[in-house]
């Protein structure tokens, strides 16, 4: 058993003699590992050696016990610091690895010894030093959230965020908690959800409609509801509302800066990056203009805030074997969901709007890790059923109080029998890969298939009739203010509509569901 000290002194003299200042930053991480193994021992008598925080057999561990052993007996005598070293001692590229293999034991007694540490601290300074270990460790081993639940990582989780006076120490405890796959029961009689279908430069029409449903419950957006998704151009809305807290004034003005800056017509420079990379429009300057917007921020770490809904963007993997839904989420599924969805927090919020809006022919796909990403909207334009989905995982005890659905808008002058082609014995193969793109864009088909499923009161679909069909891409103020007047006159029309979505949203949680709410919470303290 060696003392931390003498390992200390050790480290400190062995690295002077021949490590590079690489190999020491690789040690001093080991060294952070064994400190922390000795500092959460419960008893002072309890000592941990070295051989329980390196991996058995591996070189590094070889190689540090015989060079303690080296400098114990070589101690007083006198090395020159500027003897050149050979650099394949100690090959990076096995460092690496070895950092990397660590046993399913030793992680999981890892994860007990963070509980354990974070449990017995008491200033706010290492508070806020064990949670941060604790939110790196879920990070790096998404695996473990189960296990610390078991070991009680929410009691002590939940009495940093109540009780703690420092301001750090509750934000962090709520990520933390987010991060387990906790979840507070919704502030309503059951969940109340929000979701927004692509359209590009249409979203212009979800804002009106918002705007006018903000108006009538007098709160904000976030506050109204427990759940936001959004495809496309709805997850960029679903973002600025829900993480981010914007009111719906900031998200038209950022909204209108985005289709102005970017949607500018270059037909030379367009035609030439359409033929390079598949897109009109300059990616790389939408992503610095997504970057300014929504910072550099990952997901997890929005869920420091307060109150703040549960939030999805969607987006198509391209390069499996068939088209799949991506889910990013500003929080982490617990360990004993079954998930239907691949899907992260770890993602920047901007990386996940972008991969969400990566529509084909006007932006390039977006490569995150090992999954290649297009528009949400090629596989699920209408993200309503996966909110739901993710809403029963989340509360599996709770109804669905409300769930509002809103499209960007349809252009339907006739009915579709009404316009038949004159030529009714062939089409052409434009037509026929029009005909596909609608059909998997369709957003009209979950709505029926919802509306036939859910209670009556508790799903609710709002689509305005536009006056003229618009591309994605539209930017001309005078159309713009078309879509507008086209949702203002689409509310007036519904206005019932829009009340019987506000009524319901506005239905109150029993005093009998509080009472349970708060012995549910008494007993997560406690257990």
């Amino acid at each position: 058993m060696i003392p931390v000290k003498l390992f200390r002194e050790a480290f400190q003299d062995f690295s002077r003699k021949i490590w590079s200042r690489a190999n020491i930053e690789l040690l001093k991480s080991k060294f952070d590992d064994y400190a922390l193994l000795t500092s959460t021992s419960r008893s002072p008598a309890a000592k941990v050696s070295i051989n329980d925080s390196l991996i058995d057999g591996s070189e590094e561990r070889n190689l540090l016990e015989s060079s303690l052993l080296d400098w114990m007996t070589t101690s007083g005598e006198e090395t020159s610091v500027s003897e050149p070293e050979k650099p394949q001692i100690v090959p990076k590229i096995k460092y690496e690895k070895a950092s990397v293999a660590l046993s399913r034991s030793v992680i999981e007694r890892r994860t007990k010894l963070l509980v354990s540490a974070l449990a017995e601290s008491t200033t706010s300074v290492s508070q806020r030093l064990r949670l941060q270990e604790v939110c790196k460790h879920i990070s790096k081993y998404p695996e473990t959230s189960g296990l610390m639940n078991d070991v009680g990582v929410v009691r002590c989780l939940l009495r940093l965020r109540d009780y703690s006076k420092d301001i750090i120490v509750q934000n962090t405890s709520r990520q933390a908690l987010a991060m387990v796959g906790y979840c507070d029961p919704p502030k309503g009689r059951g969940v109340r959800i929000l979701s927004i279908d692509g359209g590009g430069s249409r979203g212009i029409v979800v804002l009106e409609m918002l705007k006018h449903i903000e108006s009538l419950t007098k709160q904000p957006i976030w506050k109204t509801f427990d759940l936001i998704c959004g495809v496309s151009v709805g997850s960029m809305i679903a973002m600025l509302i829900g993480p981010f807290q914007k009111s719906l004034q900031e998200c038209d003005e950022i909204y209108k800066k985005f289709t102005s800056d970017m949607f500018q017509r270059d037909l030379w420079g367009g035609t030439q990056r359409l033929l390079w990379t598949h897109a009109y429009y300059d990616s790389a300057r939408w992503n610095d203009m997504l970057k300014h917007a929504y910072t550099e921020k990952t997901l997890i770490e929005t869920a420091q805030n307060s109150g703040i809904p549960k939030t999805l963007a969607i987006s198509a993997v391209v390069n499996t074997s068939s088209l799949q839904p991506y889910v990013f989420r500003n929080y982490h599924p617990s360990d004993n969901w079954s998930r239907d969805y691949e899907g992260s927090c770890s993602h920047k919020v901007w990386e996940a709007v972008r991969a969400s809006s990566a529509a084909p022919g006007y932006f390039e796909e977006f490569v995150i890790g090992p999954y290649v990403h297009q528009d949400g909207g090629l596989l699920m334009n209408n993200p309503t059923a996966i909110a739901i989905h993710e809403a029963q995982l989340l509360w599996p005890n709770e109804p669905i109080q409300c769930c509002v659905s809103i499209g960007t808008g349809k252009y339907s002058p006739l009915t579709p029998f009404d316009r038949i082609a004159g030529n009714v014995s062939a089409t052409t193969l434009r037509t026929k890969l029009l005909r596909l793109i609608d059909s998997a864009t369709d957003t009209e088909g979950v709505h029926r298939l919802l509306q036939d499923l859910m209670q009556p009161g508790v799903y609710f679909r709002l689509n305005p009739s536009l006056s003229d069909y618009w591309n994605i891409d539209e930017n001309r103020p005078e159309k713009l203010e078309q879509m507008k007047t086209d949702a203002q006159m689409y509310i007036r029309k519904n206005e019932y509509k829009f009340k019987e979505v506000v009524k319901s949203l506005s239905q109150r949680r029993s005093r009998l569901k509080k009472s349970v709410d708060w012995l549910q919470w008494k007993y997560s303290l406690t257990k």
